[in-house]
């Protein structure tokens, strides 16, 4: 189980990225160069990733993307903006996980932005983390993909025939 870096991009290395500390706030986050290279870097790290735990026997990977955040505080002014830009690129990322890995590992994607929809009360005072509301709701839906794929059940449990 992985999540989609939101940390990375949400507070990202302004040593090595001058100026990305901007890209939780601004609305034109998205046409920053220095917003598209986090993104760009963090997208490659977690192709890396995958390719790794391929390599090392793993077979599936649960990527977990991040939820829509509240403005303001830790999560910067207007963090959405580059989360909505970088959702699509997450999620192109675990579909070609299997093809990328030569059919080693699969990649099973959870968008937690229709699941926190509305509920500012999933997350804890820094603004960007989930309280214990927002980590039962997320673990709920991790379960609820491991059933339905038959990740990490047990051969007797029907569901693993394939």
């Amino acid at each position: 189980v992985m999540t989609g870096g939101g940390n990375d991009i949400l507070i990202a290395d302004t040593v090595k990225y001058p100026g990305s500390d901007a890209c939780k706030d601004r609305t034109d986050a998205p046409m920053q160069k220095v917003c598209q290279d986090v993104i760009t870097n963090a997208m490659t790290t977690a192709k890396k990733l995958m390719s790794t735990a391929a390599d090392a026997g793993m077979r599936d990977v649960i990527y977990i993307f991040y939820p829509h955040i509240p403005g303001g505080g830790f999560g910067g002014m207007n963090p959405n903006y580059i989360l909505d830009y970088s959702l699509p690129m997450a999620r192109d990322l675990c579909a070609q996980a299997e093809a990328n890995t030569s059919g080693k590992l699969r990649c099973h994607f959870i968008d937690l932005q229709p699941v926190f929809e509305g509920k500012t009360d999933w997350f804890a005072d820094d603004g960007i983390h989930e309280n214990a509301l927002g980590s039962a709701a997320m673990a709920k839906e991790v379960v609820k993909l491991m059933k339905s794929k038959c990740i990490a059940r047990p051969a007797d449990s029907g569901c693993c025939a394939q």
